[in-house]
C-alpha cells in the first residue's frame, strides 16, 4: 500500500474494520485455526458469564427464600429418602453418553471401512470414489 491510500483511510474508530478486516494484520504468524479456538473460548467465557451474572443477580434479588436442593433434587430409594441421587444419575449421564457415542462411531467406521475394502476386493463397488 502507498502513503497516498493509507491517508485515505479513514480515522478514529471508523477505521477498526479498516485494520482488522484481514488476517494479515491482526494474526500475523498465528494459524488460522489457533486464532479461532481463541475467539471462540473468549466469546464461549463472554455468554457463561453472562448467564452466571443473570443467575446470581435474580437469587440475590429475591425476597423468597428458594427451595432446598437437597428435598428438592430427592429420591427415593427403597422407601428411603436419598439426597441428590438424582444429580449424580445424571451427571452419570452426561460423562458417559458423549464416550459411549464416540465408541459407537468408531465401531461403526472401522465396519464400513472394512465393507468397502471387501467389496472394492471384490470389484463391485466403484474404484473412483
Amino acid at each position: 500500500m502507498s502513503d497516498s491510500s493509507l491517508d485515505n483511510l479513514p480515522k478514529g474508530w471508523k477505521s477498526v474494520p479498516n485494520d482488522l478486516g484481514s488476517d494479515q494484520t491482526a494474526f500475523k504468524g498465528v494459524q488460522w485455526g489457533k486464532a479461532m479456538m481463541w475467539i471462540f473460548l473468549l466469546s464461549d467465557t463472554f455468554i457463561f458469564s453472562c448467564f452466571l451474572i443473570s443467575y446470581m443477580k435474580g437469587r440475590a434479588s429475591t425476597v423468597v427464600d428458594w427451595p432446598n436442593t437437597s428435598h428438592v433434587f430427592s429420591l427415593d430409594f427403597m422407601g428411603v429418602p436419598v439426597p441428590l441421587l438424582l444429580i449424580a444419575i445424571m451427571t452419570f449421564v452426561l460423562r458417559n453418553c458423549p464416550f459411549l457415542t464416540l465408541i459407537i462411531l468408531l465401531v461403526f467406521a472401522a465396519a464400513i471401512n472394512k465393507s468397502v475394502c471387501l467389496h472394492k476386493k471384490a470389484g463391485i463397488c466403484n474404484t473412483s470414489t
